[in-house]
């Protein structure tokens, strides 16, 4: 693995806090770009994101849920029903204030957010049972990433689960300072030397998808269809893998 990459981790903060105020809403953690083409495109992921991690994380009615890098708080407000509490952390400040401000006008009771402007998440030690970040460590620099891990460690209980989601490709990427795609192989690496137990490893989603493609081609397919695309997404993501140009692959991990 290499020794270090050009994140500036304080560049990625200042990108998320853009994000945020420019769409106030889950767009800002998707694709970014501010038009109507990428808002449905947005749409789709949204969908099968969601239903990925509701069928990988496995929640539990007395889980404490940790939401690592919660953005606007699109994972936290979906599974607050399924788990006891959910804690969202982000270094975004502006991300966490639109979250905050979706919470107050929900009937929500059991999320409180967090803005980390330093490593420490502000939680007790063996705390959360589920953990969950979402193309998360891909924003974070080799440098400060074993600090990130170690705090997730810190505060997970014994036998708790990680559960993330990351861009992975055959050889590490960078792009703008903000954003790397690593190998699966540094991840499960980084995570090891973390102190955490390898569970597993495989590719959830595909760049090009087939399913993306098709709800993008056909523009007057409603959300009715969504769960069907979402399948063929899960049918088709080791299809000809030599037109990949990279996947999400889902990590778990336990402690």
């Amino acid at each position: 693995m290499e020794s270090d990459n050009q994140l500036d981790d304080e560049k990625v903060v200042l990108e998320f806090n853009r994000r945020a105020l420019l769409h106030k809403d889950e767009n800002a953690v998707l694709d970014a770009y501010d038009a109507h083409e990428i808002k449905r495109h947005n749409v789709y992921r949204n969908f099968v994101h969601k239903k990925t991690v509701n069928r990988n994380l496995r929640p539990g009615k007395e889980d404490i849920l940790l939401d690592y890098g919660c953005g606007v708080g699109r994972f936290a407000m979906f599974l607050s029903p399924l788990v006891h509490q959910v804690i969202g952390v982000d270094t975004a400040g502006d991300m966490i204030a639109i979250a905050n401000d979706r919470l107050n006008k929900s009937k929500i009771s059991n999320i409180c957010y967090h803005h980390l402007d330093s490593n420490r998440i502000p939680v007790e030690d063996n705390t959360v049972d589920k953990i969950l970040a979402w193309w998360v460590l891909q924003h974070i620099s080799n440098k400060k990433l074993p600090q990130v891990l170690s705090e997730l460690h810190r505060v997970m209980k014994k036998n708790g689960t990680l559960v993330f989601y990351e861009q992975v490709r055959g050889e590490t990427k960078e792009y703008g300072n903000i954003h790397i795609q690593r190998t699966a192989d540094e991840y499960i690496q980084l995570l090891q030397e973390s102190g955490f137990k390898f569970v597993l490893t495989k590719p959830l989603l595909r760049h090009p998808s087939y399913g993306l493609s098709i709800w993008n081609k056909y523009t007057n397919l409603p959300k009715l269809f969504l769960p069907i695309l979402a399948l063929i997404e899960r049918l088709t993501v080791n299809r000809k893998p030599q037109f990949a140009d990279y996947y999400t692959n889902v990590f778990e991990f336990t402690k």
